[in-house]
C-alpha cells in the first residue's frame, strides 16, 4: 500500500470512529494520519476533536495534550514576546558588532597596538555532527517529493558519521519501509524483503515494519508455490515475522490477521481459526476484526 492510499484509509477510518463516537480510535487513526502528512491542517482539526470526545469519555482531560493539537496552535516561540527577545539579541550582537569593529580599525590602524586574530579551535566530532545534521535535511527535503533511493542514500551517510543517533535511524527505518512499500505494490517481493528487514534493523521496536516483513514473505513464498519451486522455508519466516510483531505489541489485529492468513496458506486451519479470533477480541471494532469474521465465516465457523 502506498504513502497517499495508507493516508486516506487511516483518515477514513478516523472519520467513520468519529462518527460512532469511538473516539480512542478515531484518535489512533489521525495520528497515524498525522505521522504520514504532519503539515495537513485539516488532519489536525479532526484529531483534536477526537482527542476532546476521547478525553471527555475517559473522565481525563489533559489540556497541554488538547493544546497542542489544537488547530492553529501558537507555541511560545511564535508569541509577541519571543520575537522581542529576537530582536534585542539581534540589536545587541550588531551593537556588539560595531563596538569591536571601532576597536579593531582604532588600534589597527591608529595604534602600535597589534590585535591578533581569535585562533579558531577546530573540533572534528561537532563538524561530524553538523555535516551529519545537514545531510538529514537534505533527505528530508528528498522524502517531501518522493525521492526515496536519495533520502536512504543521503541518511545512511548522515548514520555512517552519526551511527548511535536514534532519530536518525528512525527516520532511515521509515524510509526504508515506505520503498519497501513501492516494491511490494509492483510484486518485487524479494527487494520489499531486503527492505523490510533492514527497517527493523534500525527500528526494532515497531511492529508493523515485522508485519510488513511478514507479508511480503508470505507473497514470495505463495508465487513460488503456484510455480512449482520449494516455498516452505518462506512461509515459516512469514509465519516467524507476524508472531514478532505480536511479542512487540500482543494487541496488534492487523499481526494476528497476517498470522492467519499465513496459517491457512499452510492448510493449519485451527491455528489460523485462533489468530483470527484473537484479531476479533484485541481489536474487536478494526479493519482487521471485520476482514477477520469474514475469512471465519467462509471457513465455516461461527
Amino acid at each position: 500500500m502506498n504513502k497517499d492510499s495508507l493516508l486516506e484509509r487511516y483518515i477514513q477510518e478516523g472519520v467513520d470512529f468519529l462518527n460512532s463516537e469511538k473516539y480512542p480510535e478515531a484518535f489512533d487513526s489521525f495520528s497515524r494520519a498525522l505521522n504520514i502528512a504532519p503539515l495537513r491542517e485539516d488532519i489536525r482539526i479532526l484529531l483534536h476533536k477526537a482527542l476532546e470526545g476521547k478525553t471527555a469519555q475517559e473522565g481525563t482531560r489533559s489540556e497541554m495534550e488538547l493544546r497542542i493539537y489544537e488547530p492553529g496552535f501558537r507555541s511560545f516561540f511564535s508569541t509577541k514576546l519571543f520575537k522581542f527577545l529576537i530582536y534585542t539579541v539581534v540589536i545587541s550582537c550588531v551593537i556588539i558588532g560595531f563596538v569591536w569593529a571601532g576597536y579593531y580599525v582604532y588600534y589597527r590602524y591608529f595604534s602600535s597596538v597589534t590585535v591578533s586574530e581569535p585562533a579558531t579551535v577546530s573540533n572534528p566530532e561537532t563538524e561530524k555532527s553538523n555535516q551529519a545534521d545537514t545531510l538529514y535535511s537534505q533527505a528530508i527535503d528528498s522524502l517531501k517529493i518522493s525521492d526515496y533511493d536519495k533520502a536512504i542514500d543521503l541518511l545512511e551517510q548522515a548514520l555512517t558519521l552519526s551511527p548511535t543517533n536514534p532519530k536518525f535511524q528512525r527516520k532511515l527505518a521509515s524510509t526504508l519501509s515506505q520503498k519497501g512499500y513501492q516494491l511490494y505494490n509492483k510484486d518485487d517481493f524479494l527487494g520489499a524483503i531486503e527492505l523490510f528487514k533492514k527497517s527493523v534493523e534500525y527500528d526494532p521496536n515497531n511492529p508493523e515494519y515485522f508485519r510488513n516483513l511478514g507479508w511480503s514473505y508470505l507473497e514470495l513464498g505463495t508465487r513460488k508455490k503456484n510455480r512449482g519451486e520449494s516455498y516452505e522455508s518462506y512461509f515459516k519466516d512469514a509465519e516467524s515475522a507476524h508472531q514478532k510483531a505480536i511479542q512487540i505489541d500482543p494487541d496488534f489485529a492487523g499481526a494476528y490477521y497476517g498470522l492467519g492468513y499465513v496459517y491457512v496458506r499452510q492448510n493449519k486451519i485451527n491455528d489460523a481459526i485462533i489468530n483470527y479470533r484473537k484479531a476479533i477480541s484485541t481489536q474487536p471494532d478494526s479493519e482487521w476484526a471485520s476482514k477477520s469474521q469474514k475469512v471465519l465465516k467462509s471457513l465455516g465457523v461461527d
